[in-house]
């Protein structure tokens, strides 16, 4: 998937053609590994298991303020990607030099130590890892012990406008709850659906059993209570804000082997994927399942949550081969789908052509006699917006990559003058089914006024240790602009370092380890804000070691206590679940 970057869009409509790569394994079946090693990556791949969520922990690559360790993520996205293997990230985990509270949980006491990290992540992995998440089950004190508020305004939100603007590419997915009634999983998804579903692309949820069976998650995520004092179903929560048929992944479910033996956790995986991806469905608006786990911890004898045995063996449980075997013969849809750039600003009249390119990611083959088709939308009915229909006689196999033209017509006239955010999606649809995959989706500005125009942009700098550099803008009417320059996203203001930051030339000096990174500049007119091209600063000479901050071996010991920290959670999910099933009343009625 790729988001639509702000430049204007050149690509000719109608072009159409299909592309066929080697065949591929069905992408909608994914894993939760934490930090897989290579003998877990093999079983995950050898299983035909499309996708891994992975842990990127913040305080284990920052481990003091701009000093990174990138050993560790270096390798396994490396290894990863060497395997065909598609990779969910999620962003997590405070250090404890950016916290007052605790170590991996506590807030950030700078918001923009958080946002920094995010975008100079995602801007190391640019283009190889496709999905970044942002926190795990922040409604449970256990990972994030801020408010609701603090998660959307301080992680959330900035969090994914570092990564937007890092890896335009990638899927933003969130916001990975617990299905916990003590966690008022209802009233954050419902928040987070309002304040953040504009700039998602994915909604993600985690949900196990409080019986060990199938049945019960369905029902927790199509179904609902019946009882006044019952929580609704994740479904009737995504209806009311408006998410529909959008994007949504299951990112946690799963049950331990030793509470319900191998077959009871075969079963539970057979009967899932049955529910939702079998021939036989009962349910199918799930575009993407993660169960949990891939291995058992070595350091934890007491938790079996993996379809793996515990490292060293590995040795393959039950699940693992009912999960291998249903991939292997699954006939599911799946795509991604991506696009030409499209401008950031729209005009009356203006008529934009499209193309688009999906990628058949899935392991059934898509005809245009069948019924299946590119879905492009606008959220304003005064909108025309056309696509290609699939080629005729040019079956779309899966591995194949079909290119579409489409176009976009803005309304002829603007009741207002203020400018107004509208957003297109373009998604695959079986007709008479539903809308499958990862879309794409982008916002722009309708407006009667000119936007800002960036005429020259900022040339990447090359400073000495305390030395200096200069990054400049210019645009086209600089009487009528505002601007506003920031570092990795960061938003600076004037200091000792940095002069006319607020200006279309920034001065800074005494550069240090501090200074590097990404600088840009948003330019802002009464049409709206733009952004200019990043350009990097970074220091000239042979590269300096960094004082080390850590003695040897303490960064492993930190990695041991992430994954004790990490895998505290499903054990006790579970237990909170079997409570609360056994004593409803004792509930709260949900807001619905």
């Amino acid at each position: 998937m790729s988001r639509w970057a702000p430049v204007a869009a050149t690509a000719l409509a109608g072009a159409i053609a299909v592309i066929a790569p080697p065949a591929a394994h069905g992408s909608t079946f994914g894993v939760n590994a934490h930090v897989p090693s290579q003998a877990i990556q093999d079983q995950v791949a050898a299983a035909g298991i499309g996708w891994v969520r992975i842990d990127v922990v913040w305080g284990l690559i920052e481990i003091h303020r701009d000093t990174f360790d990138w050993t560790r993520y270096d390798s396994l996205v490396d290894d990863l990607e060497a395997r065909g293997l598609r990779i969910f990230a999620t962003l997590q985990g405070t250090p404890q030099w950016a916290t007052s509270g605790s170590e991996f949980s506590g807030v950030p006491t700078d918001p923009d130590d958080w946002r920094e990290f995010c975008y100079v992540v995602a801007a190391r992995y640019r283009g190889r890892i496709d999905a970044w998440g942002f926190w795990n089950e922040p409604n449970l004190d256990h990972f994030w012990e801020g408010t609701r508020t603090q998660y959307l305004d301080e992680i959330l939100l900035p969090g994914i406008e570092a990564v937007a603007t890092a890896d335009p590419g990638a899927l933003l997915v969130a916001p990975d709850l617990a299905h916990l009634s003590s966690g008022d999983w209802d009233d954050w998804l419902a928040q987070v659906v309002d304040d953040a579903g504009p700039l998602l692309d994915v909604v993600s949820h985690h949900v196990y059993p409080s019986n060990g069976t199938a049945g019960d998650v369905t029902d927790k995520l199509a179904e609902g209570g019946s009882l006044p004092w019952e929580p609704p179903a994740v479904r009737e929560v995504l209806d009311d804000g408006g998410w529909g048929d959008r994007p949504f992944w299951l990112t946690e479910t799963g049950v331990e082997s030793d509470a319900y033996g191998q077959t009871g956790q075969a079963a539970f995986y057979q009967n899932l994927l049955g529910l939702w991806f079998g021939s036989a469905r009962s349910h199918d608006w799930i575009d993407r399942i993660f169960f949990y786990e891939m291995a058992d911890p070595s350091n934890d004898p007491t938790l079996s949550w993996g379809i793996l045995e515990a490292p060293p063996g590995l040795e393959p449980k039950l699940a693992y081969f009912a999960y291998s075997d249903f991939v292997a013969t699954a006939f599911v849809d799946d795509a991604d789908v991506s696009t030409s750039d499209l401008p950031p600003f729209v005009g009356s009249q203006q008529f934009l052509e499209l193309s688009f390119e999906i990628r058949n990611t899935g392991s059934t083959t898509w005809t245009a006699d069948a019924g299946y088709h590119l879905s492009l939308a606008v959220d304003d009915i005064r909108w025309e917006a056309e696509v290609d229909p699939l080629p005729e006689g040019a079956p779309v196999a899966p591995g194949d990559t079909a290119l579409l033209g489409g176009t976009l017509q803005a309304p002829s006239s603007l009741p207002v003058q203020a400018p107004r955010l509208v957003t297109v999606e373009a998604r695959m649809e079986l007709a008479g089914a539903r809308k499958f995959g990862s879309g794409v989706r982008h916002r722009l500005v309708l407006t009667a006024r000119e936007p800002p125009a960036v005429t020259s942009q900022p040339a990447p700098a090359i400073a000495p240790v305390n030395g200096s550099a200069r990054f400049a803008v210019t645009v086209a009417d600089p009487a009528a602009t505002a601007y506003q320059w920031r570092r990795n996203t960061v938003a600076l203001a004037d200091d000792h370092r940095n002069t006319g930051a607020a200006t279309s030339v920034l001065e800074i000096s005494g550069v240090g380890f501090d200074s590097l990174g990404d600088y840009d500049c948003i330019v802002t007119n009464a049409a709206g804000s733009i952004a200019s091209q990043p350009a990097a600063l970074t220091l000239a000479g042979p590269p300096i070691r960094r004082p080390a901050d850590r003695i040897p071996g303490e960064l492993p010991g930190l990695l041991r206590r992430w994954l004790e920290f990490r895998r505290v959670r499903p054990a006790f999910a579970a237990d909170a679940a079997q409570r609360e099933a056994a004593a409803p009343a004792e509930r709260s009625s949900p807001a619905r």
